[in-house]
């Protein structure tokens, strides 16, 4: 699950886990619509809130965390250690600016490579590899030509 796609799911679950408490003590809370459309609280609520057992938001807080540090953070190192790879190979090929990298690269995911790549065997070099797959991806090959006229031993 990506991390987009995780945050949309889980913040429906957070925002159960916050009611599973507060709606309940609604009905002892008097408060009023202020003109710039917030909530004024009228009584006093501390005791509400001052010892509650927040178990089950404290449990879903420690499975994001978790969720993060075991599946978004080394997604993320991957993604971002094949980005520096990519780059660097695009940069020696081509000597493109950084602007023109992460265009290209912005262009289409780069992701698809990879997993061509992780097909193959690891004594095959990288560069032929990325060569041959930016030359069998049409967009990214014409963005190249367009751009870099100038050097077409690719």
């Amino acid at each position: 699950m990506s991390y987009e796609e995780f945050g949309i799911v889980r913040i429906e679950d957070y925002q159960k886990k916050l009611e599973s408490y507060s709606y309940p003590i609604q009905e002892f809370i008097e408060w009023k619509t202020t003109q710039d459309n917030n909530v004024e609280v009228l009584n006093e609520t501390i005791d509400y809130y001052r010892y509650f057992d927040a178990t089950p938001q404290a449990e879903f807080l420690f499975e994001c965390v978790d969720h993060t540090i075991t599946s978004i953070i080394p997604e993320e190192v991957s993604y971002l250690q094949k980005y520096d790879k990519m780059k660097a190979w695009l940069d020696d090929t081509f000597e493109m600016p950084d602007n023109m990298i992460a265009l290209l690269m912005n262009m289409r995911t780069f992701e698809t490579f990879y997993e061509e790549i992780e097909r193959i065997p690891p004594d095959l070099d990288v560069g032929e590899t990325f060569r041959g797959l930016i030359w069998e991806d049409r967009l990214l090959s014409d963005f190249i030509k367009r751009n870099l006229s100038n050097n077409t031993d690719l």
